[in-house]
């Protein structure tokens, strides 16, 4: 039995409070699957005074809206490409500016492949899924927390996803008023508006919105992760172009939320992005100090020293994923040399800023918290190819983990070590994180996990 604390011991085990969510904005829009027809509603850029059709094969609109670009590579990592699209049509049919407009698309052809690719099929897919009613739904619940209990999760900060509302939570709520949550379910209201109008809608809400209403099973604890869609930037590609009047309206919501005193996840990877993300909140915090509302940047793949010693500043945390796990070939094939350093944990580390590790679990990579831990020690995507040189030690990723992640979900006074006055939340490990093999850790199963002194699993 070892300790997973901030310490070495020989008593227990401490929390894995992990910060799992779906994020990023990957491309959608008719090309996310393969169907018979039907219409689309796409926000576009640019302008153009006639109709644009686009036969998929022979290519795609450019950014300009107005000329036909080379038919994507079949070797892209975001490619769509197949013989299934061959017929595929897209007629995009306008005469005003398509900037912040959401238009529509018609297309017609194409059959269905089976397969689901990117951010755009899964929502596609996703709203066509009937969900669950009443105790359905809450056993569905049920199942999946046992699950995560399983691989020794026993807190999670979910920071949302396309599609998800409040109604995703209800069953969690549920079963915390009844006492039967085997876990601590916290979480961030994500709202993704693409328009300047929807932005205003947004900002009615969160005059509106109350966080800390819960319990520390169940607690809704601010907002987050995709503030402003146009604004937000995708791992895969590496041609973010930064729009001042995008970051007008991330100002816009950032100041709203900072005005009612809430917490902030906001989501951003590439350099570019995140300087202008710093120039807005260093702007922001002369007119409205943020500094004590714990704000995090989430990813951070490209931060900079610079970068990281202005955030310390305004009070920022940091928050870190393993999404090169499964993508890290993926990556360097998008960003090149760059992508041995992303993430930077060992730059993150060493730059003394609060910081947790998270999965990014379910849409990027898996929730068990070993093979996270496994590749910040290793800096190996699954499979064992080498991806990532900013590797830190077993015990910098593990403090990052448990005890650092409560900082994020305001629990530091209760979870995230093994101490007096703090929850028993633990797991028991069937080897000892800190000697067994690098390779190895990733193999690492529980033999028994506790939330609050119950026993949630145990290994048969």
């Amino acid at each position: 039995m070892i300790r997973l604390g901030w310490r070495r011991g020989a008593a227990a085990a401490s929390t894995l409070v992990l910060l799992i969510g779906t994020s990023g904005v990957g491309p959608g829009g008719p090309a996310a699957r393969a169907d018979t027809g039907g219409s689309d509603q796409v926000t576009g850029s640019g302008g153009t005074s006639s109709q644009v059709s686009v036969a998929w094969s022979a290519g795609l609109v450019g950014k300009d809206n107005q000329t036909v670009v080379a038919p994507r590579d079949p070797n892209s990592p975001e490619s769509f490409m197949s013989d299934d699209f061959k017929n595929l049509k897209v007629t995009v049919s306008q005469t005003q500016n398509l900037a912040h407009q959401a238009v529509t698309v018609n297309w017609t052809g194409g059959k269905p492949t089976g397969v689901v690719r990117n951010a755009g099929g899964v929502a596609f897919v996703a709203a066509k899924i009937p969900l669950p009613e009443g105790e359905q739904w809450i056993a569905n619940v049920r199942k999946f927390v046992a699950g995560l209990n399983a691989m020794g999760i026993t807190a999670w900060y979910d920071a949302g996803g396309r599609g998800i509302s409040e109604k995703h939570y209800a069953a969690y709520q549920t079963l915390a008023e009844r006492g039967e949550l085997n876990a601590r379910a916290f979480w961030t209201t994500i709202r993704q508006p693409a328009t300047p109008e929807q932005v205003g809608k947004v900002l009615a809400e969160i005059q509106q919105h109350r966080p800390f209403q819960g319990n520390d099973y169940f607690e809704n604890i601010g907002w987050g992760e995709s503030i402003y869609q146009p604004a937000t930037t995708n791992l895969l590609r590496n041609d973010f172009v930064v729009k001042p009047e995008d970051m007008r309206e991330v100002r816009r919501i950032m100041q709203a939320i900072a005005e009612s005193g809430m917490f902030l996840n906001a989501h951003v990877e590439m350099e570019n992005a995140i300087e202008a993300y710093l120039g807005e909140l260093e702007e922001l915090n002369k007119v409205e100090p943020i500094k004590g509302l714990r704000w995090v940047l989430s990813h951070l793949d490209q931060v900079s020293d610079a970068q990281l010693a202005r955030m310390k500043r305004l009070g920022m945390y940091a928050g870190l994923h393993s999404r090169p796990l499964i993508q890290g070939a993926l990556m360097h094939k998008v960003h090149g040399e760059r992508a041995w350093d992303m993430p930077p944990f060992k730059r993150v580390q060493d730059s003394g800023i609060v910081w947790g590790l998270g999965s990014d679990a379910t849409a990027v990579t898996t929730s068990n918290p070993f093979y996270t831990l496994w590749f910040a020690v290793t800096g190996r995507m699954v499979g064992s190819r080498k991806v990532n040189r900013q590797t830190i030690s077993r015990e910098q990723a593990l403090i990052a983990h448990t005890r650092s992640n409560a900082f994020f979900v305001f629990q530091e006074s209760n979870l995230g070590s093994i101490q007096p006055g703090k929850y028993a939340d633990l797991v028991v490990l069937d080897r000892d994180y800190f000697t067994a093999p690098a390779q190895q850790i990733k193999d690492i199963k529980p033999l028994m996990t506790m939330v609050g002194g119950k026993i949630v699993y145990r290994a048969r």
